[in-house]
């Protein structure tokens, strides 16, 4: 599993208890956790497509 999946599974179970002691529907939570999770995932992406730029044009220089 990768960090970001683990995240997610750990943001879903505490926001599933928040949501039970809320009366909250957890479905909704869950969507909410979901999209904050790809929202890390894509910036996690792009900074790793920085970071092999940054790389690739150091090579390159030189």
């Amino acid at each position: 599993e990768t960090v970001v999946e683990i995240k997610c599974l750990a943001l879903v179970e505490v926001s599933a208890n928040v949501a039970e002691t809320a009366n909250v529907a957890v479905d909704n939570v869950v969507v909410v956790v979901r999209k904050i999770v790809l929202m890390e995932a894509i910036v996690e992406v792009i900074l790793a497509r920085a970071k092999s730029d940054q790389l690739f044009n150091k090579i390159i220089r030189k």
